[in-house]
């Protein structure tokens, strides 16, 4: 095969190291024709090469490998003069989707490329309209399926790593219904091998109380799940650990979400700085100010999603706020509807040395509060009566004996 060698080669995208792993691609194409085959789909990777060697032409030219594989998996070429175009947008060229079908083939191939369990295709949606379109939702809602094509491409051409998906610890939770699908809207997840147990209202009571002090310490990632009447599933993504101040944090990451006709996540549409993303406040109580509850988006007097100190009473979803994106969390018709909570489960994305400082952290305030209540009655005892009274030997004086 004809072409530049591997070392005259300058990419804007891949380094020497990868370059070199191209090369050997490269050298073994006329050998190995199965080098991106997918199961299930037996003209996926012959498509794929008749693609690439469109742009080698018959002199099997290595710049021009370069430049197709660059475009494969960034959209864009250092070596080719080609349109900038989305990974989704090349792999229906490719496959030769047409638009009339695109919205029902593309979340389907994608997902085998990443090797993704078909079942959360039920709730993946994209609108029937142009590959755009599709695409926007996609990047929008599932941003780890529609990268799927490139980390495909990567991993067959220089042997990158696919993300393993999370693991589900208990299929009988609501999690288990969740977490496949967070796991293809939310990239900090690819980076969790698994969530473990943090408040479960099933076992651990339904109550706000309870939830307050299960997450409170934990400095970690954690996912909330809320269950309501009818079956409803919605909850949050919180990327933070919580500050119990009643005051506004949180960060960019946080997200609302929603499997009620279809999964949907209501992501940030504001900067950093200008987020009212998340607000927690377990300790003050009766306080129109400061009132008591966990609340995200909004603001202390109306939240987008609010959890009340009266958990089972006052909690409820409104429609938007001026944090996530606008779009109704429950079916219902109302800009604010009341949560009939059935039960919360919360679960931490932040390892077992997440669970092991919190550990110490409550530790640490169960002695603070011990010590804070004990009181050196020695200090108190000023005069003959405290004596008498605050000490271990109250009234038992030898006076007192005396007269025994």
């Amino acid at each position: 095969m004809g072409g530049k060698s591997a070392k005259t080669i300058q990419s804007n995208f891949y380094s020497a190291d990868d370059i070199n792993i191209l090369q050997a691609k490269f050298q073994s194409l006329s050998t190995n024709r199965n080098i991106f085959d997918l199961e299930g789909h037996s003209d996926f990777g012959p498509k794929i090469l008749k693609y690439i060697e469109k742009f080698t032409g018959p002199k099997k030219d290595f710049k021009a490998f370069v430049g197709i594989c660059e475009y494969l998996v960034f959209g864009k070429s250092s070596q080719l003069v080609i349109p900038e175009k989305s990974s989704i947008e090349i792999l229906a060229e490719i496959l030769q989707i047409s638009p009339d079908s695109a919205h029902k083939e593309l979340p389907v191939i994608l997902l085998k490329l990443c090797q993704g369990d078909s079942i959360i295709l039920e709730h993946v949606n994209p609108p029937k309209g142009s590959i755009r379109d599709i695409r926007n939702y996609l990047e929008l809602s599932f941003p780890l399926l529609s990268s799927s094509f490139e980390r495909f491409m990567r991993n067959r051409l220089i042997n990158a790593s696919l993300p393993v998906p999370t693991i589900i610890p208990l299929e009988d939770r609501n999690i288990a219904k969740v977490l496949p699908l967070l796991y293809y809207s939310c990239y900090n997840l690819t980076q969790v091998p698994q969530v473990h147990q943090i408040f479960l209202s099933d076992i651990d009571g339904l109550s706000f109380n309870r939830l307050a002090a299960a997450i409170t310490g934990y400095q970690g990632p954690m996912i909330m799940v809320i269950k309501l009447y009818g079956g409803i599933l919605l909850g949050a993504y919180i990327g933070l650990q919580l500050q119990d101040n009643a005051q506004i944090s949180g960060s960019m990451d946080t997200f609302l979400f929603t499997l009620s006709k279809g999964f949907k996540t209501f992501k940030s549409s504001v900067s950093a700085s200008n987020g009212k993303f998340i607000y927690f406040n377990s300790k003050l109580n009766n306080s129109t100010k400061f009132p008591k509850g966990l609340g995200f988006g909004g603001d202390k007097e109306e939240s987008r999603l609010w959890i009340d100190g009266d958990l089972e009473d006052y909690s409820y979803v409104s429609e938007s706020c001026g944090t996530y994106e606008t779009g109704k969390l429950v079916e219902e018709p109302g800009n604010k509807v009341k949560m009939i909570i059935v039960n919360i489960e919360i679960w931490g994305c932040g390892g077992e040395s997440a669970l092991e400082r919190q550990m110490k952290i409550k530790k640490g305030e169960e002695t603070r509060i011990s010590n804070a209540r004990k009181v050196d009655k020695s200090q108190l005892a000023n005069n003959q009566f405290n004596r008498e009274f605050l000490l271990s030997g109250t009234f038992q004086n030898s006076e007192y004996k005396d007269k025994e």
